[in-house]
């Protein structure tokens, strides 16, 4: 009754599907790069820099004040 929790017929069930870790290392080292990249943008842009990038006169900028 109890071979089937113990016995070697559940640890056959519970196998892990195979995984590619050549693939796995690829879209890690590609994910890697777009941040350093994306950091680095941001660092050179600044903070002057950002704030050039901001639309005031959009309707949803905060940096707007509301007319009530």
């Amino acid at each position: 009754m109890s071979d089937g929790v113990f016995g070697d017929e559940a640890k056959a069930e519970t196998t892990a599907p195979t995984v590619d870790v050549k693939t796995l290392h690829a879209k890690i080292g590609e994910l890697t790069l777009e941040n350093v990249f994306l950091a680095g943008a941001l660092g050179k842009a600044g903070i002057a820099g950002r704030k050039e990038m901001i639309d005031r006169a959009h309707k949803l900028s905060l940096l707007t004040r509301p007319s009530f």
